[in-house]
């Protein structure tokens, strides 16, 4: 740390907690450290998973529509068939 601009190493990890290289806890114990990898091919394959993980969602969803849909339709029917 002699050739550096901090004094101290909690200097050095603060810095880096506040240029959001890392995330920087402090507990009782002291500091506990947490690397954040932010290189492109991280954040790609990051983008890859939410993408997979909206488009299974949406597909979701529209199950979940279509079965509604055809629950009500079925109910309509058997409320026909009722009153004839």
């Amino acid at each position: 740390m002699n050739a550096t601009q901090w004094n101290t190493l909690t200097e050095f990890v603060v810095y880096l907690g506040k240029e959001g290289i890392a995330e920087v806890e402090e507990t009782e114990k002291g500091l506990f450290i947490k690397w954040v990898d932010r290189s492109p091919e991280t954040l790609r394959r990051q983008e890859a998973i939410l993408k997979k993980e909206r488009a299974e969602k949406t597909e979701e969803e529209r199950a979940a529509k279509l079965l509604s849909e055809q629950i009500e339709k079925a109910h309509s029917t058997t409320k026909v068939e009722e009153k004839v």
